[in-house]
């Protein structure tokens, strides 16, 4: 693996200062400490006259404001790379970092982002990516080495910052346990429960139809949660590109479910709303009824929602982002 440090600049002029010591930038390279004084003033010059206050910006998007920048003048802080003619996977907004102009067949390690998702991560290691032999960016950023940075208050109560203590991820594996014991034990209760309904005949009316319908919807609740934990624990793996689109369906699956629960426990109170105040009308109503509203209108929500969050990743993908934070698409 190489990083931009290993091409040493093969011109006599060196303007900006590659052979010299370079300063680690989180989210941006290793960078000459002349290109990154001057990326931040060529920042700073363009949000004023932009009228952007760059102290009303969160870390995360003056990071992507920066680069922003970088994207569009990477050529003049890199004259070794154009001078020689290589074949180059231009800087990336990835959603979480500005990954540096690289040669094709090489891949980039650079110091992990500052802040990602409300959360702050230590300068101490670095995030990889692969610039293919084509000149394009592999479909995603390697994350797994970064750490997240913990708020904490030190003897002069001062606000200081160091790495995640390994035994509260520890504390976060128990609740998780927790939770798997949790929706086992709801999840065989469910199952029961729906078989002893659907044993007896006499149960089969309207009203205990409902109830079956409210059972599974939870059992499919459940067991969506448990597969989507499971899955989540692949992405930290070395083969997590090719579960990274099953989890994200889970997701989806996931939240479809939880909609229904919802729907299914509005038809419980429908019904018997119906039978205390309109009773002759449940005459005309109809289990297919009750299967429209239950299972139909979670997915028109679902379809509209998932319409909304396409067409945004459709905006953000024209500056090479993703709103999640990782990018997943080739840059074009």
């Amino acid at each position: 693996m190489k990083t931009m440090s290993d091409n040493m600049v093969k011109n006599d002029e060196d303007p900006w200062g590659w052979r010299g010591p370079l300063v680690a930038v989180q989210g941006f390279g290793f960078l000459p400490e002349k290109v990154n004084t001057e990326l931040d003033q060529m920042t700073q010059d363009v949000a004023n006259v932009s009228g952007i206050t760059m102290s009303d910006l969160s870390v995360a998007t003056m990071d992507h404001f920066k680069c922003t920048i970088f994207n569009e003048t990477w050529q003049n802080f890199y004259p070794h790379l154009i001078d020689e003619n290589y074949e180059v996977c231009h800087p990336l907004w990835d959603g979480a970092s500005c990954v540096p102009p690289t040669i094709a067949g090489e891949s980039t390690a650079f110091p992990c982002m500052t802040m990602y998702n409300n959360k702050l991560y230590s300068p101490k290691y670095n995030a990889t990516r692969e610039c293919l032999a084509d000149g394009f960016w592999n479909n995603l950023t390697d994350y797994t080495m970064c750490k997240e940075l913990c708020v904490e208050v030190d003897a002069m109560n001062q606000t200081v910052y160091s790495e995640c203590d390994v035994e509260k991820d520890m504390e976060l594996d128990i609740s998780l346990h927790v939770y798997f014991a949790g929706y086992t034990i709801s999840l065989v209760a469910l199952l029961t429960t729906l078989a002893i309904f659907l044993s007896f005949r006499e149960l089969r009316c309207l009203r205990h139809k409902i109830h079956m319908g409210l059972f599974l919807t939870l059992i499919l609740s459940d067991m969506s949660w448990i597969f989507t934990a499971l899955i989540q624990n692949f992405i930290k793996t070395d083969h997590y590109e090719s579960v990274i689109n099953i989890w994200c369906i889970s997701q989806v699956v996931l939240r479809y479910f939880h909609l229904t629960t919802f729907f299914w426990m509005f038809l419980e109170g429908l019904y018997l709303f119906l039978q205390v105040q309109l009773p002759l009308s449940l005459a005309t109503i109809r289990h297919l009824h009750f299967l429209i509203i239950g299972w139909g209108c979670p997915a028109v929500n679902m379809l509209v929602w998932g319409g909304i969050r396409l067409g945004e990743n459709g905006d953000t993908d024209t500056d090479d982002t993703t709103e999640d934070g990782v990018e997943m698409t080739k840059d074009d």
